[in-house]
């Protein structure tokens, strides 16, 4: 991989040593995932509602009659995750599973886990301080057990609390972290009023009359450039999300709280360029929503956008003179600025139900009780089926297909999402792959979970600042390509990052290896490491990456097993060869 990922720790990278069995397992546990690893297989998460709008707990796989492109599909998994009153403990991904053991993914999770994403970057600063209100009520009353992540969006994303139950940890992290400030790529309707009385002062002075023209053209421009920058930032994190989650079972409710989402994750982009983008001049961002919706339905995420601005009364504001509100090409009345408004607010809630229907969630809009949208986000993603089928179409040509599911002879409300890209496997850039697992080594950002890492570390025998590394990984998770001398390898990447306790970066390191195809019996992936770490250094997040796929898991370790020099000096002896 690029070397940019250097060598900034003194490290030793031993041989690997040996391929363990694997272990039995149910395989009514872990059928999907074979499925998933094998086939294209489609899996929808449905939520089923009765006359009362409680969830229907009692229908089965005959009941269901799945669709694409108006083609019935044979349902090949069926799971009823219809939620118990009881909710199991909270996921924690970083938390040993013995003595200095590490893994990612946990053993055991709720029916459900929730998202709670704060946007600022796409957020007025007066309606951010609305959302975090509403949210810290909403976290006052939650009902006890339920599992909540907090994020923040500005100009990256920020892990505010990973998944807890405890409301008080969350109100304690979101007052600490999530305090309303402008966007850096958002304007406030002061400065578009000051740029529009600006153009129109130009328009009314003895000027050349293109000067006003062009002024409000570069002003355009520059508009344009920082919604292209909000669109991709919000695209990227989307993404990132979507890595951190995807290896955790079940559905994952993301309740997006913004006011200003600036794309849709659904509509024919062979139909229009503009499907990236709203209200803005036309953009086509068709590859990067393809991507962002594929990595939204393989975590098995569903998006409920909530619109943080409440119920809209049109208008212009009193702490502007409106005069720059008007545009230049209009008769500059009242009327048109109101006509401009009910245009832009109906395309973002078109936006938002778009995006909504098509993960499988519920747009909230034109209502004062955030809390409640939060509080019914959650509950409707509580309770689902999960079915999966492999679609008959077997041209995967990158073209949306459209999903319908019916239940027969019953009253029954569906929510589910309504259509996919039939994208081919993704074949990564080295720039591409890079990016991707610099930016999953964010201390800000949760673990990803799109491949099962464990690491075991104890005392290095280098000196008292080495560790070693025992990894464990699911070879049935990585692909094995054509190698050089005629067998199959799988191209393995790893990295390592270390902070001091003041979360300071305490040096990089990367390492890429191949590793042969084993025979049937060899399930495991296991090798080990040892490293020198610099003296300060107070934890590590380990991460690896499968070359082929792209996928990418990693796991924070937040305590180091140093050595100390008596112990090191009496306890030296030769590494054993593999």
């Amino acid at each position: 991989m690029n070397r940019k990922i250097s060598f900034l720790l003194a490290a030793i990278l031993s041989l690997p040593i040996s391929a363990q069995q694997q272990t039995t397992t149910s395989p009514e546990k872990d059928s999907l995932a074979t499925l998933r690893a094998n086939v294209h297989l489609v899996v929808l998460d449905v939520v089923a509602l009765d006359d009362h709008g409680h969830p229907a707990a009692d229908l089965n796989r005959d009941d269901f009659v799945v669709l694409e492109d108006g083609k019935a599909q044979q349902i090949k998994q069926f799971e009823n995750r219809v939620a118990s009153g009881v909710q199991p403990s909270a996921p924690q991904p970083a938390t040993p599973a013995g003595p200095g053991e590490y893994k990612n993914v946990p053993a055991t999770v709720p029916n459900a886990v929730n998202i709670v994403l704060l946007d600022m970057l796409n957020t007025q600063t007066r309606d951010q301080g609305e959302a975090r209100r509403h949210l810290i009520s909403f976290l006052r009353a939650m009902p006890k057990g339920r599992q909540v992540a907090l994020y923040g969006l500005d100009t990256k994303l920020h892990l505010i609390q990973n998944f807890t139950g405890d409301s008080d940890t969350l109100i304690a992290a979101a007052e600490k972290a999530l305090n309303a400030k402008q966007s850096a790529l958002l304007d406030s309707d002061a400065q578009k009023n000051a740029d529009g009385e600006l153009v129109d002062d130009i328009k009314n002075a003895a000027f050349n009359p293109d000067v006003a023209a062009r002024v409000a053209g570069f002003m355009k421009t520059t508009e344009t450039a920082k919604t292209d920058q909000r669109v991709g930032l919000t695209l990227f994190s989307l993404q990132q999300i979507a890595r951190s989650v995807a290896g955790v079972p079940g559905r994952k409710n993301l309740i997006w709280l913004s006011a200003g989402f600036p794309l849709n994750l659904e509509v024919d982009l062979e139909a229009s360029s503009t499907g990236g983008l709203i209200s803005e001049p036309e953009r086509n961002y068709r590859e990067a929503v393809e991507r962002t919706t594929a990595a939204l339905a393989e975590a098995q995420i569903a998006v409920y956008p909530v619109d943080s601005k409440g119920v809209i009364i049109g208008g212009v504001d009193v702490s502007v003179g409106g005069r720059g509100t008007f545009d230049m090409d209009r008769s500059g009345t009242i009327g048109d600025v109101m006509s401009a408004q009910t245009t832009q607010y109906s395309a973002i809630h078109e936006s938002m139900d778009l995006l909504a229907k098509n993960t499988g969630g519920q747009a909230f809009y034109n209502g004062n009780d955030l809390q409640g949208s939060i509080a019914r986000s959650m509950d409707l993603g509580s309770s689902y089926y999960v079915l999966a089928y492999t679609p008959t179409n077997t041209d995967w040509n990158g073209k949306l297909r459209k999903i319908e599911v019916k239940v027969q002879g019953k009253k029954i409300k569906l929510f589910f999402r309504r259509s996919y890209y039939a994208l081919p496997d993704k074949h990564y850039t080295l720039p591409e792959l890079e990016r991707n697992l610099v930016s999953s080594m964010d201390p800000e950002i949760a673990d990803s979970t799109m491949l099962s890492v464990g690491v075991k570390l104890s005392p290095g025998s280098k000196g008292p600042n080495s560790i070693t590394l025992e990894y464990d990984l699911d070879r049935s998770q990585y692909q094995f390509v054509d190698g050089d001398a005629k067998q199959k390898v799988a191209m393995i990447d790893l990295a390592i990052t270390g902070w001091d306790k003041h979360g300071k970066a305490a040096g990089t390191f990367g390492q890429s290896l191949k590793l042969p195809q084993a025979d049937s019996s060899q399930t495991r992936i296991a090798f080990r490491q040892q490293l020198v770490l610099r003296p300060n250094t107070a934890r590590i997040r380990v991460g690896v990456m499968d070359r082929s796929t792209g996928r990418i898991g990693t796991v924070e370790v937040l305590s180091l097993p140093f050595a100390s020099e008596a112990e090191v000096k009496t306890d030296i002896k030769p590494e054993a060869k593999p």
